[in-house]
């Protein structure tokens, strides 16, 4: 994916498909300040390294994860990323065995 298709990409996760719940919990509470961060991983194990670690280290504002534990992070979430499509393609072999 070029750069130009994720800007695109991150862009519509952002404004179009999660916008109602972001409306939502601004309305429900007002108090705090929503914020969206994305997080995506592609259909081939993809992912935009540097947005995440970007989005690690702002999330809520200060938080600051370093960078040992932000590996940490990205490994477990690609490895349930990786268990999930195998789930996925053995539920998938299954059905076709008849």
């Amino acid at each position: 994916m070029n750069t130009w298709d994720r800007h695109r990409f991150y862009t519509h996760i952002y404004y179009y498909k999660y916008r109602a719940l972001r409306e939502e919990l601004r309305q429900r509470y007002p108090e705090y300040r929503v914020r969206q961060p994305n997080f995506v991983i592609g259909i081939q194990r993809t992912m935009d390294e540097h947005r995440w670690r970007w989005n690690l280290t702002i999330v809520k504002g200060k938080l600051g994860i370093d960078k040992r534990r932000q590996d940490k992070i990205i490994r477990r979430c690609m490895t349930a990323s990786i268990g999930g499509m195998q789930q996925v393609l053995r539920a998938a072999v299954a059905g076709h065995e008849d």
